[in-house]
């Protein structure tokens, strides 16, 4: 993360013009990076020895993101260090995976089959990553699958295990490698059994490789280990940010394959899809396919409730409790979602389901101007996420009002909350709201905050990446089934370091760099040091 962050900051301050900082800073993290010691097959993290964990496929992909970025300002550059360092390891592992899997080929059009496969095998003990190679290797296996399905299927099966052991797979690895069994909705029916890789889109993330469409002869079982590898896959933690984002949106175009093939992935696939910021209603069309929920069209109440009565088994009746309040919710149907909540018998689950309920109707109350009642509701709340974004909302609009005062007095309100503690990280992001919307008019208050809210992220466990959340949602359980709603609160965002931290680096701009400083964690720190960077530079 260090050095990914370092990489970062030399690649901003060369785009905002300070090339000699920039370059040395280039020089250093390559010397970090020779100091680095990446651990051998076998071993196990022991001590205070932090290398253990820098296999030497990370370690080379370190070495590789710092040359493509280095290589946009000054090529020759980029050419020597390359030449000094071992990012040539990971170069290498792209040409013997290129040229066995050319081999591959050459024997596939002479007829070898047999040879050609072990070949292909031998390939496989490359590296599986990028557009080019991940390409020229399902050109391979689809050339097989014309001759033996049965063999190409199994080859691609080998493919997954070795796409699983590798510690870093990225999004676009997943879609390529799905191009197999699947392929673009651009792509003309008769030559969906070819390799076409075309891009996709979810929401304002762009994606290499779209998996809309089935190809010929699908076999279950192996649909099957691709979604679960993938989902496997999908599920580590993000390196930063545009990572997250990247994941999320792979999970959402994964997502309708799950409901077909393995639909105990779907939960977990929801999940890790919320962050892309385009969460569909459950009869929504999702990308090219509809998902299958024959209850969907029941849309009136009445036999929604007379549904969940002739359901007798718990698990199956809190499960279609679960769609039908997600369905009336985002209609901002709010009474017929309660009625369907009040179906529940379970407490735990009620309440959860109740509270959003009353978040949504004090978030319409704020959008009326009607603040007065919007506290007794956010009192009524058992979220603690919910009563501080409502409570942001509400600062948000006094400030809106001229009334610095009471903004403030809410803003105190929702830290002190915030300080009994936060169940996550990403909960406390949406916080930065107070420091952005009161650092032009308090300068002294919203740096207090900035400070308060550094002790928060401070007080919560590590655990794993941190990114920010792309947008504000809930995610409510009942034992294997979970459900992504929105929740949007006027005048809120998910939380962004670069505008809370701009403004108090024009009033004072050490304190800020001390405050981002004193951050433990080192995702979040990463986040509000490459922020910082941008607010000083601009």
């Amino acid at each position: 993360l260090k050095v990914r962050t370092l990489v970062q900051l030399a690649d901003l301050l060369w785009e905002k013009g300070d090339e000699a900082y920039a370059q040395q800073l280039f020089l250093n993290t390559q010397e970090l990076l020779r100091g680095m010691k990446p651990s051998k097959a076998g071993d196990t993290p022991s001590g205070e020895d932090r290398d253990m964990s820098l296999t030497p496929d990370k370690y080379n992909r370190l070495q590789a993101l710092l040359i493509q970025k280095l290589t946009r300002h000054d090529a020759a550059l980029a050419e020597r260090l390359m030449g000094e360092g071992s990012v040539a390891l990971s170069i290498n592992a792209d040409i013997k995976i290129e040229e066995n899997v050319r081999l591959a080929n050459e024997l596939m059009r002479k007829g070898q089959y047999a040879e050609a496969s072990r070949q292909a095998e031998q390939a496989l003990g490359g590296r599986l990553s990028g557009l080019r190679n991940l390409t020229i290797l399902l050109t391979l296996l689809n050339n097989l699958r014309k001759s033996d399905l049965k063999a190409a299927d199994n080859l691609f099966l080998q493919t997954l295990v070795q796409l699983k052991r590798q510690p870093e797979v990225t999004a676009n690895d997943v879609l390529i490698v799905g191009n197999y069994l699947f392929t673009g909705a651009g792509v003309a029916e008769h030559l969906r059994s070819q390799v076409f890789i075309s891009p996709a889109r979810v929401g304002d993330t762009h994606l290499q490789a779209d998996i809309s469409i089935d190809r010929p002869s699908l076999m279950p079982a192996v649909v099957r280990a691709y979604l679960n590898v993938a989902t496997e896959v999908l599920g580590r933690p993000a390196v930063d940010a545009g990572d997250a984002k990247l994941k999320a949106a792979a999970a959402q175009l994964l997502l309708p394959k799950a409901r077909r093939f393995t639909p105990d992935l779907v939960p977990r696939l929801s999940i890790l899809a919320a962050a892309s910021g385009v969460v569909p209603p459950a009869d929504e069309r999702v990308g090219t396919e509809r998902v299958a929920d024959p209850r969907a069209r029941n849309a009136d109440l009445d036999s929604v409730l007379k549904e969940v009565d002739k359901l007798a088994e718990k698990d199956a009746r809190h499960k279609y409790i679960l769609e039908r309040f997600r369905y009336f919710y985002l209609k901002r149907d709010f009474m017929a979602a309660m009625a369907v909540a009040d179906k529940s018998s379970d407490a735990d689950l009620h309440n959860r389901l109740a509270d959003l309920v009353r978040f949504a109707q004090a978030a319409s109350l704020i959008e009326q101007g009607r603040l007065d009642p919007v506290e007794q509701a956010a009192s009524r709340l058992g979220s603690p996420s919910l009563r501080q974004l409502l409570g942001l909302s509400v600062a948000r609009t006094y400030l809106k009002r001229e009334d610095t005062v009471a903004a403030e007095n809410a803003v105190n309100a929702v830290f002190n909350d915030a300080r009994r503690g936060a169940a996550s990280v990403q909960q406390l992001y949406p916080l930065l709201n107070a420091v952005e919307m009161l650092a032009t008019v308090d300068a002294s208050f919203a740096a207090g905050r900035l400070n308060d809210l550094v002790s928060a992220f401070n007080a919560v466990e590590a655990k794993g990446a941190a990114s920010p959340p792309n947008r504000l949602l809930e995610t409510v359980r009942y034992k294997d089934h979970s459900i992504i709603i929105p929740v949007s609160v006027p005048g809120i965002n998910p939380g962004n370091f670069y505008l809370a931290l701009r403004p108090l680096t024009l009033t004072d701009p050490r304190g800020t760099v001390l405050a981002v400083l004193e951050i433990k964690n080192e995702s979040v720190l990463s986040e509000g040091m490459q922020a910082l960077a941008r607010a000083l530079l601009d």
